[in-house]
């Protein structure tokens, strides 16, 4: 069983309207599923900017879409049925309020961007260890001090 299945998205539209954008073709639906999974994984992996190694949370994005069943995250579930969605949508609209949609999936990624960011935090969601310098020391998020008192002389 996947992180996300082509059933579980009748409790974001109905069925049948779901069936009629993607042509009653359950491939398309799967490849829009994977893209919805591959699209909120790549947001909520950390960037390989410096600045992601401030001491921010970093979030095992392996370990979060390897669990199956009742151990997934009820909310990057349920946000990850809104990307699918919105991949599944932008073929066609067949009775689903398209705006309504936009809105959901404008706020799921903005969630999950405030996540990876540091902005949001979620202390249910696993995350990766820190990483110590050759020392086993935690890297600082910052530097502070001043330059040396500059001599004539």
């Amino acid at each position: 069983m996947a992180f996300l299945t082509i059933q579980e998205l009748k409790t974001v539209a109905k069925t049948e309207h779901v069936q009629v954008i993607a042509g009653m073709d359950d491939t398309i639906i799967q490849e829009c599923v994977n893209s919805g999974i591959t699209e909120v994984m790549s947001r909520l992996t950390p960037s390989t900017k410096r600045n992601s190694f401030d001491g921010r949370q970093r979030y095992d994005v392996q370990a979060i879409f390897a669990k199956e069943g009742d151990q997934r995250h009820a909310l990057i579930l349920s946000y990850t049925k809104i990307v699918a969605l919105w991949h599944l949508i932008i073929r066609g609209n067949a009775g689903i309020h398209y705006e309504v949609i936009q809105d959901r999936y404008d706020r799921a990624v903005a969630y999950m961007t405030a996540l990876a960011d540091g902005d949001a935090t979620d202390l249910t969601l696993p995350t990766l260890p820190d990483e110590g310098n050759e020392t086993g020391n935690k890297p600082n998020p910052f530097r502070m001090g001043s330059r040396r008192k500059f001599n004539h002389e």
